[in-house]
């Protein structure tokens, strides 16, 4: 069953992956759902926009950081349910970016943002979305 304010098809999405010396560009997230918890900077896909743009805009919106968009790590499903009812599907394209420039600062609904070293990510040091340690270890195996 699904909760009746939940959309009726899943929800596009991007993420923008930029990892510069051994540290991941991270964001804290302020709002629902996931807040509190570390992931990479990303959103919805608006009409009309490329998922390498999106990475790009939903970036820059979020950390003033800029990047360009390398290319297509994965794509995954976040989908959350409460007992029976759907609560929201997001189809999350993740994409690996080069830094270009800039220095992280908060914004958008991001709470924090900042580099963190990426063993600090891996040995818990952070509370992190599910999608984060994932999304590393298959960049490790490339």
């Amino acid at each position: 069953m699904q909760h009746p304010d939940t959309p009726m098809m899943p929800i596009a999405a991007a993420s923008a992956v930029v990892i510069r010396d051994g540290e991941a560009l991270m964001v804290k997230r302020g709002r629902a759902p996931n807040k509190d918890l570390w992931s990479f900077p990303g959103g919805k896909i608006e009409p009309g926009e490329t998922v390498a743009q999106a990475a790009l805009r939903e970036l820059v919106e979020e950390t003033g950081v800029r990047a360009e968009a390398r290319e297509l790590i994965r794509v995954l499903d976040i989908i959350a349910r409460d007992d029976a009812q759907l609560q929201y599907h997001y189809l999350l394209v993740v994409m690996r970016c080069d830094w270009l420039g800039g220095d992280p600062v908060a914004a958008d609904d991001a709470a924090d943002a900042r580099w963190i070293p990426l063993w600090q990510l891996r040995e818990g040091h952070y509370p992190l979305t599910d999608t984060v340690l994932p999304i590393l270890e298959q960049l490790d195996a490339c």
